[in-house]
């Protein structure tokens, strides 16, 4: 699961198919789903785009030593693990709260 200031995606594979999805969704597996499709270890291609990213965009991963994933660069956004991203949401608030 990652998270943005604009929307929380979890990239999800199952069999054959690697979807992403937005959990906040009513029907989060159908509605807005995209195919997603394997280039490489850190990479995955959006084969089936929803209204926000485009078919051909590529899914950038990053990982910390430890191999688990930290960040990803999807449809323009830079979207990161839960605690990275509330530790920026609290270090926001603090300075906007002074």
């Amino acid at each position: 699961r990652f998270y943005s200031l604009w929307n929380i995606v979890d990239i999800v594979h199952c069999g054959n198919t690697t979807i992403a999805t937005e959990p906040n969704r009513w029907m989060p597996l159908s509605e807005g789903s995209e195919e997603l499709e394997y280039i490489n270890a850190t990479s995955l291609l959006i084969k089936k785009a929803s209204a926000f990213s485009s078919a051909g965009e590529i899914i950038k991963f990053n990982f910390d030593k430890n191999g688990q994933a930290k960040n990803i660069h999807y449809a323009g956004s830079l979207m990161t693990d839960e605690p990275t991203y509330l530790q920026s949401v609290l270090k926001d608030f603090e300075t906007f709260s002074k």
